[in-house]
């Protein structure tokens, strides 16, 4: 409204805004009511991988909003064993501004970083855990989490399906990464909640991915609230009276 542009105003103002015909005034406007926020704090939006192994070195993708897109940036990973590693920058950021502002600046542009981890866990190849990532500005930062994962762990990506019917047999497929080259219907079996399947089928990766594709059954009358799929070594053994699956 008349007044407003250019004032200074207090977060949390009310600002009415309006839009009217300039012969009409503003008395016949239609008005909408917004409100003054405070500028937002960094926000890492993305990380691709946001997992991997051990013994490894990976080439983590991060998108961060909210950061001066025109700075340069410091990138800092904390280990879970509390080890500081600068991680190296893998080219340019990637600019994705928003074409309705027209200018790249920290409210309309996503930055796209790469960045390398050291060539293994600064904890131990054998070691696993979160490990904090910090993309900072001077003293502006965002955070993002990759957690490493034991070299002799497996991997698990995800599962084809998050819900079930109790009262029928469900098909599942896992997803797997990090499984040596072995029979896998033999040798490996898979954890639904907290009933052990056995591998019906499975899928070996095809160049360049590395994914298993893991084929089982959730039994029927058996729903945990929440399904989490885990993957493990028969020789390891399942617990004694867990609930099975069928093959």
């Amino acid at each position: 409204m008349p007044g407003s542009i250019g004032a200074d105003l207090a977060v949390g103002t009310p600002l009415l805004m309006g839009v009217y015909y300039a012969p009409h005034s503003d008395a016949r406007a239609g008005s909408k009511q917004i409100s003054v926020n405070a500028d937002p704090s960094p926000a890492v939006t993305s990380t691709y991988p946001d997992r991997g192994l051990s013994n490894t070195q990976h080439e983590i993708q991060i998108s961060i909003r909210y950061l001066n897109p025109s700075g340069a940036y410091t990138v800092t990973m904390i280990t879970k064993g509390s080890k500081t590693e600068t991680l190296e920058q893998v080219g340019s950021p990637a600019l994705d501004t928003d074409p309705r502002c027209g200018t790249a600046d920290k409210f309309c542009t996503t930055i796209g970083l790469t960045v390398k981890t050291p060539a293994e866990n600064p904890d131990g190849v054998l070691s696993g855990g979160p490990a904090s990532i910090r993309i900072c500005q001077g003293a502006t930062c965002a955070t993002t989490v990759f957690t490493y994962v034991g070299q002799d762990a497996y991997i698990v990506d995800g599962l084809n399906v998050t819900s079930a019917v109790s009262i029928f047999e469900t098909p599942v497929e896992i997803y797997v990464r990090n499984l040596p080259p072995i029979d896998l219907a033999s040798k490996v079996a898979v954890k639904l909640g907290d009933a052990f399947c056995t591998v019906t089928s499975f899928v070996r990766p095809v160049a360049p991915s590395t994914i298993w594709t893991l084929r089982t059954k959730f039994p029927p009358n058996y729903i945990p609230a929440v399904v989490t799929g885990s993957v493990y070594r028969k020789a390891d053994g399942a617990a004694a009276g867990a609930p099975r699956c069928r093959a």
